[in-house]
């Protein structure tokens, strides 16, 4: 024990004050008579005080001599005449947590000391992952697109064979308008039907359906619907043109939608009208399907491009039938698509072409001169900056001449192995007639003659139209044979 107050009160740093203490502690140590035991346990027991007392006086000679420190002729100038002695290092009075703080402030999570060129590599690092983990989702969000796009969620919402709904049924003749226009064709009894057929006089769908029907030799009325204020179409759920109303000989009021369905339910009636034109629509049912977007809800009709034959049969080879549905999609999925990039090219041939259609719509007799107005110059406007969109969308290219010259050419190229004059042969088909009712809705624009000026499109396309008019379609249900087949569909 005297020894550990000697090495104690010896120990530099130590006032002179807390020295005296010590010593005063030491003598008391020394009077007592208890055995070695004894001492020892009280020494122990007394330890502790003495560490915590030792360390408050390093602390405080620390303080003192910061303190003095600030006087150089007391603290690093030894005194005059006094020869330099070598002074022993001050114990540092230092806790723990500030030992740890200071030991965890120089060294990263690595335990090295920290460096610049450390905390470099850390931020390189992480910059490395951020971009990684930006690449991996962005190429994730592709592939979810793309596996939407390949599965289109199609959700059919009327069966007419499971849930008895008849949509195309309606409770009521729609309002009267008066008729733009009265067709009459060859058929007068028109298979026991009153047909109105609402639609845009230039709309490429509309001129198929119109082609079709003109061909076929039916009678029907033309209600112009205004493009802006659509009122004429507003009593229909189905917003999109042509519609066609067709009532029956026994009172049922009946509304087709979609152009190559109107065609196909109806070719399939004439055919066989022994069986109802309502039988015939609820062969083609109507569905709602996501589109690839994942958002838009959108309608279309099942089976549209097949024709019913039931137990008749008309003189066409499985491969005839195969070759004309195929052109019919051809039509409504991509040489219609060609169409407006090229009439609505330019803002000068925009406006030409709306001017064109009011023409040969009639525009003066079915609107107002404000709503004219707004249609051929708000029109011509918006149409422009859709046909921009439209190219990008369908992939023509950037001169989308160039593309409408193409897919014509594919045709011809079609007709031509079939014979050089329709693809039906010798009198056109339902393809011949879709690709017409195509063109015949651009005939008074820059892009149709150009067309023709760069294409051999013109005997084909008149020799249709000499067909049309002359109403060589009247005469198809006596084409037909009756073989054994039957509940044969084709198209």
């Amino acid at each position: 024990m005297a020894s550990t107050l000697k090495f104690l009160t010896s120990c530099s740093g130590i006032s002179g004050g807390g020295q005296a203490i010590l010593r005063q502690w030491q003598s008391s140590c020394q009077g007592v008579t208890a055995s070695k035991h004894s001492s020892n346990h009280l020494l122990l027991q007394q330890l502790p005080a003495v560490t915590a007392f030792t360390a408050a006086a390093r602390m405080s000679s620390q303080v003192t001599q910061s303190g003095e420190g600030s006087s150089p002729s007391t603290s690093s100038q030894p005194s005059s005449g006094q020869p330099s002695q070598p002074r022993q290092a001050p114990l540092q009075g230092t806790s723990t947590a500030q030992s740890s703080g200071t030991k965890s402030g120089n060294k990263g999570w690595d335990g090295k000391p920290k460096s610049a060129g450390g905390r470099t590599r850390v931020y390189f690092i992480a910059g490395l992952v951020g971009v990684g983990a930006g690449v991996a989702y962005s190429g994730w969000k592709k592939r979810e697109e793309l596996k939407r796009e390949s599965t289109t969620v199609i959700r059919q919402v009327t069966n007419e064979a499971e849930s008895n709904i008849k949509p195309f049924l309606l409770s009521e003749r729609p309002p009267h308008f008066k008729p733009a226009r009265r067709i009459r064709g060859a058929k007068q009894d028109n298979q026991g039907l009153k047909l109105t057929l609402y639609q845009y006089a230039t709309c490429p769908f509309c001129c198929k359906a119109r082609a079709f029907l003109d061909y076929m030799g039916l009678s029907y009325d033309v209600i112009e619907v205004n493009s802006v204020m659509r009122k004429q179409v507003k009593w229909s759920k189905y917003k999109k043109v042509p519609i066609l109303v067709a009532e029956t000989a026994t009172g049922e009021v009946l509304q087709l939608n979609d152009s190559s369905m109107i065609i196909s339910a109806l070719y399939s009636y004439l055919i066989d009208p022994s069986k109802g034109l309502a039988e015939y629509l609820a062969m083609y049912p109507q569905i709602k399907y996501i589109d690839s977007d994942g958002k838009t809800e959108k309608t279309d009709m099942s089976n549209k491009y097949f024709i019913m034959f039931q137990e008749l049969d008309v003189q066409k080879r499985k491969q005839d039938v195969a070759q004309e549905r195929k052109w019919r999609q051809w039509v409504d999925n991509t040489f219609v698509h060609t169409l407006s990039p090229n009439v609505y090219r330019t803002p000068q041939e925009s406006l030409a072409a709306f001017r064109w259609f009011n023409e040969v719509g009639n525009w003066e007799e079915h609107f107002s001169a404000w709503e004219r107005f707004v249609v051929v110059y708000v029109g011509a406007a918006v149409m422009w900056i859709i046909g921009k969109r439209l190219q990008k969308r369908h992939g023509l290219k950037q001169d989308v001449r160039q593309s409408f010259y193409d897919e014509t050419n594919n045709w011809l190229k079609a007709v031509k192995q079939r014979g050089g004059k329709f693809l039906g042969g010798d009198k056109p088909n339902l393809a011949d007639l879709a690709v017409y009712g195509a063109l015949s809705a651009v005939e008074g624009c820059e892009a149709f003659l150009d067309l023709q000026a760069n294409t051999n499109i013109k005997p084909w396309f008149e020799a249709t139209k000499r067909a049309i008019e002359d109403q060589r379609g009247a005469v198809v249900v006596d084409d037909r044979i009756n073989p054994a087949g039957t509940n044969e569909c084709s198209g």
